[in-house]
């Protein structure tokens, strides 16, 4: 989570924001497994009020969608859409120390298409919940003209997919039960921005880099064929991804009571890449907690 600038901000002063994030990537084929590549988009919202020198609490709500494509040929697909709705805060209970924390609950709706054996077409629709939440605490130095902080933070989502059964494919429709996901990791970061007065308003050229660590390791899938009783067959996963790294370059920009932004984000793991590009628009001052709200959204796995 990244604590936002006050900006000299009252006592009182609502703060509004908005921010959206286009992210494309690929997981390497491993271990026989198919080659994976995807598309994800999102955008999210909200308003936080400024409760006292250094506190601030807000409302926020976000929606994604993402496409992943499976195979060479691409015949078999994911399209995936979430929704959430989030409660955040920040506070300085020192100086030069911050913990920021963010909660919420969401919606997951998944359709899938593949192709079965007897060369047919199976579809099927699924949804789910999730809860989540995250935690940080770091340091931090504001100067005149650059802000340095480092930070550890703990983040945590559980959430439900519900069972669903294929159609399309005759006897070779599949038959997915409920299945529970619970992923909790720590993030170890770094981040610094520099202050530039132009003719347009305050420049902030920014950079952040963060290591993360995956704590779970996934869980199986149970399935069985749609028509035909039997015994369910079991899919095992290949986890969440372990250990990753993620550096940051981004660009801000206030002017005239608003706060524009542009972020570019990489991740880096076992097998796996991507990139993600942020916006962001906010009005009063940048809320600390959109991009984490964004990051949600828009949480990967392998």
């Amino acid at each position: 989570m990244d604590v936002g600038d006050e900006g000299g901000r009252a006592k009182g002063s609502l703060a509004i924001w908005s921010g959206g994030a286009i992210q494309v990537g690929i997981c390497d084929a491993t271990s026989g497994r198919a080659r994976l590549s995807m598309t994800t988009s999102g955008l999210s919202a909200g308003a936080d009020l400024k409760l006292g020198d250094g506190a601030i609490f807000g409302l926020g709500g976000g929606y994604c969608g993402q496409r992943t494509n499976i195979g060479e040929d691409e015949q078999a697909r994911l399209t995936g859409r979430s929704w959430i709705g989030a409660v955040y805060g920040s506070a300085r209970p020192l100086d030069g120390t911050f913990i920021d924390g963010v909660a919420g609950v969401g919606g997951l709706d998944f359709s899938t298409r593949r192709i079965a054996v007897n060369s047919q077409l199976a579809t099927g629709s699924r949804d789910g919940m999730m809860r989540f939440g995250s935690l940080s605490l770091g340091v931090d130095h504001d100067g005149e003209k650059s802000v340095f902080s480092a930070y550890a933070r703990a983040e945590y989502i559980a959430a439900t997919l519900h069972a669903f059964s294929e159609s399309g494919a005759g006897l070779y429709n599949l038959k997915f039960s409920e299945r529970d996901l619970t992923s909790f990791s720590s993030v170890i970061g770094f981040r610094g921005s520099l202050r530039i007065d132009t003719s347009a308003g305050i420049l902030k050229p920014r950079a952040r880099f963060e290591w993360r660590h995956e704590f779970e390791n996934g869980s199986s899938q149970f399935l069985d064929y749609a028509d035909l009783a039997g015994f369910a067959y079991r899919i095992g996963d290949t986890g969440w991804l372990r250990d990753s790294l993620s550096p940051a370059l981004g660009i801000g920009l206030e002017t005239g009571g608003w706060t524009l932004g542009a972020d570019l984000t990489g991740q880096f793991g076992e097998g796996s890449r991507s990139a993600t590009l942020r916006l962001s628009l906010g009005k009063g001052s940048r809320d600390p907690t959109a991009r984490t709200v964004i990051r949600v959204l828009g949480h990967r796995r392998r």
